[in-house]
């Protein structure tokens, strides 16, 4: 489980799919998704937050004794 420092807010518009900036509180997120949804009337603005993080964590490299060709 992250560490609550870790966790971040977006702010999603699904009628353009732009978001980028990473907003450190809910309260932030809310107030930011208040602030767009009162200049784009009638658009939906949702707060997303990370659920799962995925990451490689090296590249396996295989080295062979011959070309097998």
């Amino acid at each position: 489980m992250p560490k609550l420092d870790q966790l971040f807010y977006l702010v999603w518009n699904p009628h353009t799919g732009y978001t980028q900036h990473r907003h450190q509180t809910l309260g932030e997120a809310k107030a930011e998704a208040q602030r767009l949804a009162r200049q784009n009337k009638g658009q939906e603005f949702i707060i997303l937050m990370p659920v799962v993080k995925l990451q490689v964590a090296d590249v396996i490299e295989t080295k062979y004794d011959e070309i097998p060709f």
